[in-house]
């Protein structure tokens, strides 16, 4: 899950939303006037047991990781390069970019086919916002969040086949809310023109309550 703040107001020269940095080159701000809280994507992960290593039944290593696409309603505020004299120009904040990886451990409980799975894991998450400048082949502005935590998961799972699993989960994540930024300003070829870090922008948090589905097969193991 993923929930991004509003962030909005109104400028002296009348546009709607707030500035994020400006200098000589490049100025930008950002409207956001609702807040974004649906997120689509999907997840992979990898278990390894250590029942042998430990002598606990059913206890594994896990690492995972998730992506996705968000669309925030709002728009970038662009001011043009140097010397051009022309207003600021506006932007719809493109489709964007969230995910995840993390890393921990995973007990079993079996009866015959059916078992509850708990789950705890240590976790960073990241969201990218980006558009790019309207000026003939202008900068690329992106926005990015990242932040540490973690998360607890309850579920249950079944055996469809010998090597093939089946289940379902509640995974709450928990994560502290921040309005931390690092604002990149890129060329066409990709080289950065600017970089600065901790930019006060939307209100971002990772935290909340997840529904997950998946299906888990078996490999051969490496011994």
């Amino acid at each position: 899950p993923v929930k991004i703040g509003m962030f909005s107001q109104s400028l002296q020269n009348g546009t709607e939303g707030r500035t994020l940095y400006t200098d000589p080159n490049y100025g930008m701000g950002v409207n956001l006037p609702s807040e974004t809280k649906t997120a689509y994507g999907v997840m992979a992960a990898m278990q390894m047991s250590l029942a042998h290593a430990t002598n606990v039944s059913e206890l594994w290593f896990h690492i995972g990781a998730q992506g996705g696409v968000i669309k925030p309603e709002g728009q970038f505020i662009f001011n043009v390069p140097s010397g051009v004299r022309t207003p600021a120009r506006l932007v719809d904040v493109g489709t964007s970019l969230t995910g995840s990886i993390n890393a921990g451990l995973l007990k079993k409980f079996y009866v015959k086919r059916f078992g509850l799975v708990l789950q705890v894991d240590a976790k960073y998450a990241l969201l990218r916002l980006s558009g790019d400048n309207p000026v003939t082949d202008g900068p690329t502005y992106s926005m990015t969040n990242s932040r540490l935590g973690g998360d607890l998961r309850a579920g249950l799972e079944t055996y469809i086949s010998p090597k093939v699993m089946f289940g379902v989960a509640a995974e709450y994540n928990l994560f502290g809310a921040g309005d931390e930024w690092t604002v990149k300003v890129t060329d066409k070829d990709d080289k950065e023109l600017l970089k600065k870090e901790d930019v006060k922008g939307p209100e971002v948090n990772f935290g909340g309550l997840g529904i997950y589905a998946w299906i888990n097969i078996a490999i051969p193991s490496f011994n």
